[in-house]
C-alpha cells in the first residue's frame, strides 16, 4: 500500500475538473457559455457537445480510479490543450484554471512518460 503522492493528487484534481465540467455539459448544457459562438457550434451539431461531456467524465473516472492513465492522458490531450486555447484567446476569465490544467496534465505526462517511451521510439 503506497502513500499519498502528488501524483495522485494531481490525478484527483484532474478527475474532478473533469467529471464535473463533463456532467455539466451532460445535465445543464443550457448554462454553459450560451452566448458563445464556439460552444454554440459544438451544440448545433447534435453530438459534438455531448461527446466531449461523456469523453471527459470517462476520463475524469478512470483518472480518480488509477485506471489506463498513460492512454487517458493521450485521449485528454487535444480536449486539454483546446481548453487553455480556448480560454487564452476567447474566454480569460476561466484562464487560471486552465493553465492548473495544462500543468497537470504536462505533470502527468512527465511522470508516465517512460510508457511512452517505446510508442516515441523512432528506430
Amino acid at each position: 500500500m503506497g502513500g499519498f503522492s502528488a501524483r495522485f493528487a494531481i490525478q484527483i484534481i484532474m478527475s474532478l475538473i473533469f467529471v464535473v465540467a463533463g456532467s455539466a455539459k451532460l445535465i445543464i448544457p443550457e448554462q454553459l457559455n450560451v452566448g458563445n459562438l464556439l460552444i454554440d457550434a459544438m451544440k448545433a451539431t447534435g453530438y459534438l457537445y455531448t461527446l466531449l461531456g461523456i469523453t471527459e467524465v470517462t476520463a475524469g473516472i478512470a483518472l480518480l480510479h488509477s485506471r489506463l492513465i498513460p492512454l487517458t492522458l493521450v485521449v485528454l490531450t487535444p480536449i486539454v490543450i483546446n481548453i487553455f486555447a480556448y480560454h487564452l484567446f476567447l474566454a480569460w476569465a476561466g484562464l487560471p484554471i486552465a493553465i492548473l490544467l495544462l500543468s497537470a496534465h504536462i505533470s502527468l505526462i512527465i511522470a508516465y512518460f517512460p510508457v511512452y517511451r517505446t510508442v516515441l521510439n523512432m528506430s
